[in-house]
């Protein structure tokens, strides 16, 4: 997980995605384009995934405006 949300805040900060609805936008497309590319399974509860990624927007908002430094 902590590695999709890494993958999303930089995906967010190079899209220059700096509101929330702006954000759901990119969720629903980054994990739409991840069970495509097989990288997650239709399998899984995708909804839940995609409700655990818009929960960390504070986080990812941060990211994108500067303030907070990369983590592994």
């Amino acid at each position: 997980m902590e590695n999709l949300i890494l993958e999303l805040k930089r995906k967010a900060k190079g899209d220059l995605v700096t509101e929330r609805d702006a954000y759901e936008e990119l969720v629903d497309q980054f994990v739409s384009d991840k069970v495509d590319s097989g990288e997650i399974s239709a399998e899984e509860d995708v909804e839940s995934l995609k409700d655990e990624l818009l929960q960390r927007w504070p986080e990812v908002e941060e990211y994108v405006r500067g303030s907070e430094t990369e983590k592994p």
